[in-house]
């Protein structure tokens, strides 16, 4: 398989497998660091996991700008593999370690795969993951803490009022960005409009940790129509 991908590339082993040990360097780092403050008790259930979230997947936004599809989807699918691996025997217990059923870490990798093979331009790329990332960590962080004055159930999965209007206002912020800084985006302002309240309709309406799959796809798919 790799022998092809390289023949393919016309690349060497080490052109090929060099720029992606930094990728792995990084999310080893993260994972190792605050599985250390799980252990430590100094960060538990929600907050460790959505700090790994929001670590990960903004390092992952800027694979577009210097990784080409194919590392990034194989960065992806051996980040599924190792999620499944820690899921199935509890290796890396921070990731796992909250109380409601979610299967977000293995949808998220399946979103980045999904990413890489539908758009080749890197600002959108990193708009759809850090919608994963910053917008949906930022909302599970504040939703935890007031789901109890605010919360609400969809599906049988706990959300907030406070932890939506925190993701819309994260989608308004990333996508305004997205709009001013990609090129082939300038300008159009139905963007700034369409893809903050899609998102977080995706967001709101997925369970079980679903929406890291859809709201990058949802991101993706509005950013290469408009």
């Amino acid at each position: 398989m790799f022998k092809k991908i390289l023949a393919s590339a016309d690349m060497s082993y080490e052109e090929f497998l060099i720029p992606l040990l930094l990728p792995i360097i990084v999310i080893f780092i993260v994972i190792i660091v605050t599985e250390a403050l799980w252990r430590a008790k100094i960060l538990r259930n929600e907050p460790a996991r959505k700090l790994v979230h929001i670590l990960v997947g903004t390092f992952v936004a800027s694979w577009a700008f210097f990784l080409d599809d194919k590392s990034i989807v194989l960065l992806a699918v051996a980040m599924f593999a190792v999620v499944l691996i820690s899921r199935t025997f509890g290796i890396f217990r921070s990731i796992h370690s909250v109380t409601r059923k979610t299967w977000g870490e293995l949808f998220f990798p399946l979103g980045i795969v999904a990413c890489a093979l539908l758009t080749d331009s890197p600002w959108i790329f990193a708009a759809a993951m850090l919608h994963v990332s910053i917008a949906d960590g930022l909302a599970a962080v504040v939703g935890v803490k007031y789901h109890r004055k605010y919360g609400y159930k969809v599906f049988h999965q706990q959300k907030t009022s406070v932890g939506t209007l925190t993701f819309f206002n994260a989608s308004l912020f990333i996508t305004l960005a997205t709009v001013l800084l990609a090129p082939e985006l300038q300008g159009n302002l139905l963007i700034i409009v369409l893809v903050p309240l899609a998102s977080t309709l995706a967001e709101n309406l997925t369970p079980y940790g679903a929406d890291d799959l859809l709201v990058p796809l949802t991101v993706t798919g509005l950013l290469l129509s408009l």
